[in-house]
Parts: structure tokens; sequence; C-alpha cells
């Protein structure tokens, strides 16, 4: 509820701020990310690709959903695992300069991964960041943003061929933190 509260306040103020500030912009994004899991989580620490798609509503709130993949290690049975991350966000950015600006995110996300032929498990989570724009040209971002996801995992317990074995079970919330840089074009 505090998430929807926080976006109807950013998207009713942004768009007061947007008939002074002019048009929408839609803006692209890609970016590669390290993720660090935390040590009740059974996958090591890993990289990431993806793309992010952003609507601003004013020139320091925007919303955007973004799209990534990531190859992960099941450190418990030494497999690779295809994971897809999925994430709705806010984004304030309202400390600009010339060329350099901060911010944040603040999102929600969602980890699927396969863990065998016939097996899947489901994350999903909360994402708060700091965020740290270059301003390139008028069109293009360098933007990077340290990403702290509090997210909860269903734990399929499969044996070491990927069988399923037993129930599953769903941790509590744990951490993971993700160091992410992008390019981004405005159009």
């Amino acid at each position: 509820m505090p998430l929807l509260t926080i976006l109807f306040l950013g998207i009713f103020s942004s768009s007061v701020a947007a008939e002074t500030l002019g048009p929408n912009k839609l803006g692209f994004e890609m970016f590669g990310a390290h993720t660090h899991f935390d040590e009740e989580i059974r996958f090591d620490d890993d990289f990431s690709l993806g793309a992010a798609l952003r609507l601003g509503f004013s020139p320091w709130f925007g919303l955007g959903i973004e799209l990534s993949t990531a190859r992960l290690r099941d450190a418990e049975r030494d497999v690779q695992s295809q994971a897809i991350f999925f994430g709705v966000n806010a984004r304030f950015e309202p400390w600009r300069a010339k060329r350099f600006g901060l911010g944040a995110l603040v999102g929600v996300s969602f980890m699927a991964f396969e863990e065998s032929a016939n097996t899947d498990s489901i994350s999903e989570g909360f994402e708060l960041a700091p965020s740290f724009l270059f301003l390139v040209s008028d069109a293009w971002t360098l933007r990077a943003d340290l990403m702290f996801r509090l997210q909860t995992f269903r734990v399929i317990l499969v044996d070491e061929t990927g069988q399923r074995i037993g129930d599953s079970f769903e941790t509590g919330y744990l951490w993971s933190r993700a160091l992410r840089v992008g390019l981004g074009y405005a159009f």
C-alpha cells in the first residue's frame, strides 16, 4: 500500500509539473548488473543483462518496467539455472545539475528460475536503490544504481538429477544487492 501511495503522489504531482515542463519522454535503457545474493540463498553471485522501458512524467519522476536474464549457478547441486527478472518501478531524480543527477528507485520485482526441466520457482521482492545519473547529451544518459532487494524465495527440493523430492517451502524475506550500470536513450 505505501508503494501505491508513493506512485499516486508522484504521478499526480508530476502531471501538474509536466504542464509547465513540457511533454512526456519515453526512454529505453540497456544495463548490466552484478547481483550479490544473501548467504541463505543457494545461488552464487552472478551477472545479468537486461533492458528497461521508462516513461518520464516530469524531469524528476518516471515509471518503468524492466526485464533481465541471468544464468545462475546453484551452489548446492553445482548446476546452472536460467533466471528471468521482471520489475516495475518508480524513479525519482529531484537533484539534477547540468550534467549530473542523484535520485532513487523504488519498485517491486519478480524472479523466476528453472530448477530443472519440470520444476520452476518464483521469487518476489521489494527494491530500493540510490541512483547516480550522468547526462552524456540531451538524449543519452549513463546511470548507476545500487539496488537493495528484499525478497522471498520459494525453494523446491530436488535431488542431484534435478527431480523434485518433497514439498517446496518459502524462505522469509532475504536481502540481495545488485550494482547496475546502464546506458539509456530518451526519445
